[in-house]
């Protein structure tokens, strides 16, 4: 494994993620354990989560959309 520290812990994470088929929203609402010295407060997998639940709010709104060139009544 090419990273810094705590690559593997990240990579563990993801593995149990993808095998309890979790969502962004699910991942992201997970509680990561937090020491100043040696970790970020906002956890690169948590920030990745947020992202792509953005992505997805906003792709999702798109699709909501009325469409103006069709008639509805």
């Amino acid at each position: 494994m090419i990273g810094g520290g705590g690559v593997t812990g990240r990579i563990d994470v993801i593995a149990s993620a993808v095998y309890n088929k979790m969502r962004p929203h699910d991942l992201y609402k997970l509680d990561f354990c937090y020491s100043p010295p040696y970790s970020p407060v906002w956890d690169p997998l948590l920030i990745a989560a947020r992202v792509a639940m953005d992505k997805a709010h906003a792709h999702h709104e798109k699709e909501e959309k009325p469409r103006r060139d069709v008639l509805t009544f």
